[in-house]
């Protein structure tokens, strides 16, 4: 049997630079926040014949009988049972409420008696639609001026503040302030905070 080295990282800084040069972006404490705030996906482990086998909280939340699976489930089961390609096992649920939920489908577990895998797995997420950013009230309610707004808006875009200033004609350094000031007057402690009070 081969022998597999494990390295351990010995710092931070190392596993960022192996990111960095790996084309991935840089984890911060911005996504960080944003991944820690979405909900739980659904999760159902469904059998061969299509029943679920093992489901958790949130997965059994979303049907109101486990017994009677909904047929936009045991569609994309059959996708994947069938050998479709993984980007074309993904769908749209709509319940009772008219929640949209989406559904991704991918084949589980190892060959048994030679054929594909043992079970399907489905993630249910809610969709969360878009809100867009009532800047007019934002100025209002925390007393943010125009320059702010501007930075706000650019913020809500997901630039970075270097890429603000080169917008705006201004230093890093000056909107670093103009964000400082924005989180004092929201009572907000991130960026990413910023733009979910103004959702």
């Amino acid at each position: 049997m081969p022998q597999v080295a494990v390295r351990q990282q010995s710092s931070s800084a190392q596993t960022e630079a192996a990111r960095l040069s790996a084309g991935m972006a840089p984890v911060t404490k911005d996504f960080l926040d944003l991944v820690r705030s979405r909900a739980y996906p659904g999760v159902l482990i469904m059998g061969l014949d299509n029943r679920i086998v093992y489901s958790n909280q949130e997965g059994l939340g979303f049907f109101v009988d486990p017994e009677n699976v909904p047929a936009e489930v045991i569609g994309l089961c059959d996708k994947v049972k069938a050998g479709h390609e993984p980007q074309s096992c993904c769908g749209l649920l709509r319940q009772q409420d008219g929640v949209p939920y989406s559904l991704r489908a991918f084949p589980i577990g190892g060959p048994e008696n030679g054929h594909g895998s043992t079970h399907v797995m489905v993630l249910i997420e809610k969709v969360i639609e878009k809100h867009d950013i009532n800047y007019k009230r934002a100025k209002s309610e925390f007393g943010l001026s125009d320059r702010e707004i501007e930075v706000v808006a650019l913020l809500a875009h997901g630039l970075a503040n270097k890429e603000i200033g080169s917008k705006l004609f201004v230093s890093e350094h000056t909107v670093k302030d103009h964000i400082k000031n924005i989180m004092r007057k929201m009572s907000a402690s991130s960026r990413s905070e910023i733009i979910a009070i103004l959702k």
